[in-house]
């Protein structure tokens, strides 16, 4: 399977009657079928030795990726249509708009996905600030911080939320700075803070296999990267 293919499918499983963008439900629905549908595949394929172990892991977690990022489109547009984009002055003095770079870490950081693995994520925004949403258009301005809690809790639930179907891959946050019961989602100057004054040594190696899922702003991902 390539990624195309695995985008296709997630389309293809996430789409209603009418060939448009399902509700939360039927989507929630639809993924976890092709989930199992692809597990069983790939568990067939590796009982009768018709895939390597390196090829498996790698297509489980580009159907990872591609669920990931899924999840993560369809519930910002969600998000949007409340509370308006999610925006911040940068160091220019000019408004831009915010947005969150999921990072894989552990075995899916690594492409190394097994049948039974979990996936460890940590979210991380820009910078603080608002929404822009105007109470004219039916939108209320919340910060970035809530947006971005928000975000991340539509995506665990799409992923991790244990229905009558199933589930699609359990979501682990304790990865995260300070790890359970802190904030879900972190912004980039106090990530460095938290490196710079508290971070233990086997959350610096833990990092080493951190890769961004999806594609983000240049700058944002250079950032991520000289960080």
């Amino acid at each position: 399977l390539t990624r195309q293919q695995i985008d296709d499918l997630i389309q293809d499983y996430t789409l209603d009657d009418n060939y448009q963008l399902a509700d939360e439900p039927k989507v929630m629905s639809g993924l976890r079928h092709l989930r199992n549908l692809l597990m069983m595949r790939w568990i067939w394929q590796d009982a009768l030795q018709y895939i390597e172990l390196e090829q498996l892991t790698d297509e489980l977690s580009e159907f990872a990726d591609g669920c990931i990022t899924f999840a993560k489109d369809y519930t910002y547009e969600q998000l949007v249509t409340h509370y308006g984009q999610p925006s911040f002055v940068n160091a220019k003095g000019k408004i831009q708009v915010d947005s969150m770079a999921i990072m894989a870490m552990g075995k899916l950081g690594a492409h190394e996905l097994n049948l039974s693995s979990d996936i460890d994520l940590v979210f991380v925004h820009q910078a603080r600030g608002e929404t822009d949403g105007d109470k004219a258009k039916g939108t209320r301005s919340i910060d970035n911080k809530r947006f971005m809690t928000r975000l991340g809790q539509g995506i665990i639930k799409l992923l991790d939320n244990n229905t009558a179907d199933g589930f699609v891959f359990r979501v682990d946050m304790r990865l995260r700075p300070w790890g359970d019961g802190r904030d879900l989602a972190i912004h980039l100057s106090a990530l460095q803070k938290y490196f710079i004054n508290h971070a233990r040594a086997w959350e610096r190696f833990a990092w080493l296999k951190a890769r961004v899922v999806g594609q983000i702003e240049p700058s944002f991902y250079n950032e991520l990267q000289a960080m």
